[in-house]
């Protein structure tokens, strides 16, 4: 799709916002079933009765505090690139935050979102296959606002960081900008984005703690792979995990 289709696209996609929903992507799920939506399109709440994270975990946000937000993707991408989605959303909210004046941002793997090394945002994406190619991607975000106060003290907001309130239609606006601008550029044989996305890895070179399959151990974060694995130094033997196999303690 050339880049004047895609910006055409964006502009006229379809905004849809509701109180309260079980988690926006089941929402928009829910209504690419019954629509036939454009690509862009998406839903946000203000608040999410069950959401999601990666890997079954839960996404717990305080009423209208923060951005809980899901959008449509049409990849048309090989199942083998689709870590690409990733790491080009991963990039679009790095960029929407420095835009709104935040440093010291990383990337965990595979896609949570860190400043100052507690977790500001998190990446759910749920794909539909078809013909061993990507068709349709639903793409959750989580983003802390205006939130200040968190159970889990490894987690953070834009308001505890620049000590001030944010208009989240405002922050809605920047992020999904970004996140087009990633996508909408993708190119399977431009390898920059694999690059950027590593050199911004939480915990890139630094001895960590982790866990895979009931063993414990530290290592190093040295590498990704362009199919997503996380490439480990344990032992000065280099380690490779696929997502899902591994843990960060």
């Amino acid at each position: 799709m050339s880049n004047y289709l895609a910006r055409n696209n964006f502009y006229n996609k379809t905004n849809i916002y509701v109180t309260e929903c079980l988690s926006t992507n089941d929402f928009l799920i829910y209504l690419t079933k019954k629509n036939n939506l454009p690509e862009w399109s998406n839903v946000t709440t203000g608040y999410q009765l069950s959401g999601r994270g990666q890997r079954n975990n839960k996404w717990l946000s305080e009423k209208n505090k923060n951005l809980l937000m899901s959008f449509l993707f049409f990849p048309e991408m090989e199942i083998k690139n689709q870590f690409n989605i990733h790491i080009l959303v991963s990039l679009g909210i790095y960029y929407s935050l420095k835009k709104i004046g935040l440093s010291n941002i990383s990337i965990k793997w595979p896609n949570d979102i860190y400043v100052n090394d507690k977790k500001i945002s998190g990446i759910l994406i749920e794909n539909s296959i078809k013909n061993n190619k990507i068709r349709k991607s639903i793409i959750g975000i989580g983003l802390n606002v205006n939130q200040k106060s968190f159970s889990n003290l490894k987690a953070t907001s834009l308001a505890n960081i620049m000590d001030k309130k944010f208009n989240l239609k405002l922050i809605s606006d920047i992020v999904l900008d970004s996140i087009f601008l990633k996508l909408s550029c993708f190119s399977a044989n431009n390898k920059s984005h694999i690059k950027e996305y590593r050199k911004l890895l939480f915990g890139l070179n630094r001895n960590l703690k982790f866990s895979s399959e009931n063993n414990f151990f530290s290592g190093k974060i040295i590498d990704i792979t362009k199919n997503g694995n996380i490439v480990l130094l344990v032992n000065n033997q280099k380690k490779y995990f696929k997502y899902g196999s591994l843990n960060f303690l």
